[in-house]
């Protein structure tokens, strides 16, 4: 048996400086590296929200008429760079008065995500084996034409991403182990960047027909590969 899992790339300078500030951080009497681990995260961060949604959208757009494609994603950029802008304010700001002790499990948790694949890293999580076999039923049957199979393959994807949004922030969050005020503050910024993403996908599809939801779709499943059983750490 296999399970499925999500593959995004991250450039080797960034996993190397993760790398740095993870060894610093497990060094016993190392210098303090929150500013730099904070640093470090919201880089991660953005990478994958670039490498999901700005690549993704881009697609919506191209398969759109000129004008409308220039105000999709005109409008999808405004949501992205909002976002982003949000990753980079608050990300530094939530590990920074942490000391290496208490960064420690968050580092070592997300070491456990990243795989190395001919000489490429990636930043990986994990999917549900029917959810995944799922949207590939249901991808074949947008191949075949099928305009009624859109809107569930979306939402499933929907689905697929936040799965995502737990495992590499949520997850990673907990493991910090916030006080109650900021813990909740930084679960408003997620949800707020969370929904602010899924509401923007579900409008730009919602008139995509079989024909123009294929290109993109093609882009995100890409993403999408089987993994040995149990490969993955339990979450």
């Amino acid at each position: 048996m296999s399970n499925y899992a999500i593959y995004l790339r991250i450039q080797p300078e960034l996993y190397l400086r993760f790398q740095q500030v993870t060894d610093q951080i497990n060094t016993a009497h190392a210098p303090r590296q929150a500013k730099a681990l904070g640093v470090v995260l919201a880089d991660l961060a953005c990478a994958v929200l670039d490498q999901v949604f700005t690549e993704l959208i881009g697609k919506v757009a191209d398969s759109e008429s000129a004008e409308a494609s220039h105000q999709s994603r005109e409008n999808s950029q405004q949501v992205i760079d909002k976002i982003a802008g949000c990753i980079k304010q608050y990300m530094p700001y939530a590990v920074s008065f942490f000391n290496n002790q208490r960064l420690s499990p968050l580092v070592n948790y997300l070491a456990t995500c990243i795989r190395q694949r001919e000489g490429q890293y990636y930043l990986c999580y994990a999917i549900d084996t029917g959810l995944a076999e799922s949207q590939i039923q249901n991808l074949n049957r947008i191949r075949e034409g099928d305009d009624q199979a859109v809107k569930i393959t979306f939402t499933n994807l929907i689905k697929i991403i936040d799965l995502g949004v737990h495992a590499l922030i949520v997850k990673p969050k907990s493991l910090l182990k916030f006080n109650f005020l900021l813990n909740k503050t930084l679960d408003g910024v997620i949800h707020m960047c969370t929904h602010m993403g899924y509401q923007r996908l579900e409008k730009v599809t919602t008139h995509l027909t079989a024909i123009q939801a294929e290109p993109y779709l093609d882009h995100f499943f890409a993403f999408m590969q089987q993994e040995p059983q149990n490969h993955f750490v339990t979450q």
